[in-house]
């Protein structure tokens, strides 16, 4: 595994996260209106839609981080302090756990 953070990750990984953010900002943002409604809501009527939604941002924000994660735990983090390496999936289950502790 090539151990390097280079500029085009950083890049990548940044317009990655502001698409994110886009998006979250989107649907939960207010829009202005008088109704109260999110940005989201004025274009998408159904609230299961809606909801469609939010779990596929949240799952994209989850992969995204989880990749970022995974990416820095190996180039950086193990190679301080002498630690292995961690796959996808040990990656994702850490982003999943902070966000629990972090949100909940």
């Amino acid at each position: 595994m090539n151990k390097i953070i280079t500029t085009q990750f950083n890049i990548i990984a940044t317009l990655a996260l502001i698409f994110v953010e886009i998006l979250h900002t989107a649907v939960t943002h207010e829009s202005g209106s008088s109704s109260g409604d999110t940005l989201m809501a004025t274009y998408v009527s159904s609230d299961l839609s809606l909801l469609f939604i939010l779990i596929n941002i949240g799952l994209l924000s989850a992969l995204i981080m989880s990749g970022l994660f995974k990416h820095v735990w190996n180039a950086l983090i193990s190679d301080i302090f002498n630690l292995r390496e961690i796959v996808f999936n040990e990656a994702y289950a850490v982003c999943i756990i902070v966000s629990w502790v972090l949100w909940g």
